[in-house]
C-alpha cells in the first residue's frame, strides 16, 4: 500500500469528520477576516470623523490659561511658519453647562467655542452673518436635538470662571468658580457649517454651542485673551514631527513673559532687600519648578543671585498660652536678614529654625532658643480646609525694619492685600475675628 492509497482512504473513511474540521476553518477564516474589515472599517470611518470635524485645522496651540488675543498675529506673521501652515485663526475652547430655558432640559460637557469672523475665514467659509452677535449663540445639530431647542429660544450658558489663582489652592475663590450668561438662539448649524467642529476626537454627536468672542472675553473678564490658537492646513507634508517643531520653535521665539502669567519688576527702593532687586513672580501665586529653574539660570548667566522665597499665612504662631494671629510667613535664606549666620545661630536644635521680627516677639514674650507651633490651614481636593501644625526653634529676633518689614516679599492677594485692616479682609476661607483683639 502506498502513502498516496493511505491518505485517500483515510479521507474517504473519516470524511464526516474531515468535511466539519474544514467547515469549522472555514467560519473561523470568515469571521477573522470580518472583524478585520469591520475593524478597518470603523477606524476609516473615526478617520473621516475626526478631519471632517477639524475642518481647516492642521495644528492646535492650546493653554490651560489665558494668554495675549495677538500672539495669533505674532505667529501669523512668521515667514517660514506661514510657508508651511495656512491661516490662524484664536478662540476661546471652554466647557459648560447649558440649560435650555423654555425646556428646562440641560445638558453637561458641552464645548462653549467663543469665536468671530475669523473662526468662518479661516475654516474658508464666507464669514458675513455667520460670526454670532453679542447675544446670540449657535447651536450645533446633535444639542439641539437634545435640548429640543430651535432659532429664538433662551438658552442659559454657564463656563467656569477663569481665576489665576488656582481654585485648589488657599487663596483660590471656591464660591465664585462660575460665569452664566443668557443667550438667544440665532440659529441651528448643521455639519456642514461646522457645527460638528471639534478638535477632540469622539465618536458621538459634537454637542456644541458658538457665542461671541469679544461677548465671552468680557463675562470671562478676559478682554483680548484666548486659550486657543487654530493652525490651518499649508503646505502638504506627512512630516507630522516637523511641523510641530516648527509651531514650538516659533511659540519660542514670541511667548512674552505676559502670555505665561509671570511678571517681572523692580525694586526701586533701596534696603536690605530692595537695591537692585528684580523680583519673578506668577499670577497664580507660585512659580512651576520649570519656570523657576529658568529663572535661576537666567540669573546665573547674568552674574546675580537667585534667592526663592515662599510666603503664606499661619493662622497662629503660639508659645505657650500666647499666640499671635494671621500673621505671614516668609521663607528664604535666613543669612539675608539675621546678622548671625545660620551655621552659627546660639542655639542648636533639632527643629527648623525660625526668626521673628520684634514685634512678634514682643507679643509671644519670644526669645533665643524657644519653641513656637504654627498653625496653618491646607486645601485638601474633596474640598475641605484642614489645619495643620508644625514646631519652629526661635535662631534670633530681628528689628521690624528692612526685610523683615519688606512688603515686596508677598503677592497681591484679591480681598486681602488692598484692605486697610484685617477686619476688612474678604478672603477665600474663613477667618476667626474673635483672635484679633
Amino acid at each position: 500500500m502506498t502513502f498516496a492509497t493511505l491518505v485517500r482512504r483515510n479521507l474517504t473513511y473519516f470524511w464526516r469528520t474531515n468535511v466539519a474540521v474544514v467547515a469549522g476553518v472555514g467560519v473561523a477564516v470568515a469571521v477573522l477576516a470580518g472583524a478585520l474589515l469591520v475593524g478597518a472599517s470603523v477606524r476609516g470611518s473615526l478617520h473621516e470623523l475626526a478631519l471632517l470635524r477639524l475642518g481647516s485645522v492642521d495644528q492646535v496651540v492650546t493653554s490651560g490659561g489665558f494668554f495675549r488675543e495677538a500672539l495669533a498675529d505674532d505667529l501669523r506673521s512668521a515667514t517660514d511658519l506661514a510657508a508651511t501652515f495656512g491661516d490662524v485663526c484664536p478662540l476661546i475652547i471652554l466647557e459648560g453647562f447649558v440649560t435650555h430655558q423654555e425646556t428646562g432640559r440641560r445638558a453637561s460637557g458641552v464645548q462653549v467655542y467663543g469665536v468671530d469672523e475669523r473662526f468662518w475665514r479661516f475654516h474658508g467659509s464666507d464669514p458675513s452673518g455667520r460670526a454670532p452677535d453679542t447675544n446670540d449663540v449657535l447651536l450645533s445639530g446633535g444639542l439641539a436635538r437634545e435640548l429640543g431647542g430651535q432659532a429664538g429660544d433662551a438658552l442659559l450658558v454657564r463656563v467656569e470662571k477663569p481665576s489665576a489663582i488656582p481654585v485648589g489652592s488657599l487663596h483660590g475663590r471656591k464660591g465664585d468658580v462660575g460665569r452664566t450668561v443668557r443667550l438667544s438662539i440665532r440659529a441651528v448649524v448643521s455639519a456642514d457649517e461646522l457645527g460638528e467642529f471639534s478638535v477632540r476626537p469622539q465618536q458621538g454627536l459634537a454637542r456644541a454651542v458658538f457665542v461671541s468672542l469679544e461677548r465671552l472675553q468680557e463675562d470671562l473678564e478676559r478682554p483680548g485673551r484666548v486659550n486657543t490658537i487654530l493652525l490651518g492646513v499649508g503646505a502638504s507634508t506627512d512630516d507630522n514631527a516637523a511641523r510641530a517643531a516648527l509651531v514650538e520653535a516659533s511659540l519660542r521665539e514670541r511667548v512674552t513673559l505676559e502670555d505665561l502669567g509671570i511678571k517681572l519688576r523692580t525694586l526701586p527702593a533701596p534696603g536690605a532687600l530692595s537695591t537692585g532687586l528684580i523680583i519673578m513672580e506668577a499670577d497664580a501665586g507660585l512659580l512651576s519648578d520649570e519656570v523657576a529653574g529658568a529663572g535661576r539660570s537666567a540669573a546665573e548667566a547674568l552674574g546675580m543671585r537667585a534667592q526663592p522665597i515662599l510666603t503664606y499665612l499661619a493662622n497662629r504662631i503660639r508659645l505657650g498660652d500666647r499666640a499671635v494671629p494671621y500673621s505671614l510667613l516668609t521663607a528664604l535664606d535666613l543669612d539675608t536678614i539675621t546678622p548671625v549666620p545660620s551655621s552659627q545661630f546660639p542655639v542648636p536644635s533639632s527643629q527648623p529654625p525660625i526668626v521673628l521680627n520684634e514685634w512678634a516677639a514682643d507679643d509671644l514674650a519670644a526669645t533665643p532658643g524657644d519653641l513656637v507651633t504654627i498653625e496653618y490651614y491646607q486645601w485638601q481636593d474633596e474640598g475641605r480646609l484642614l489645619t495643620r501644625e508644625a514646631e519652629f526653634r526661635v535662631a534670633g529676633v530681628v528689628p521690624l525694619e528692612g526685610a523683615a518689614a519688606d512688603p515686596d516679599l508677598v503677592l497681591d492677594y484679591p480681598g486681602i492685600t488692598q484692605a486697610g485692616s484685617l477686619f476688612e479682609w474678604d478672603p477665600p476661607f474663613l477667618i476667626d475675628l474673635s483672635l484679633v483683639g
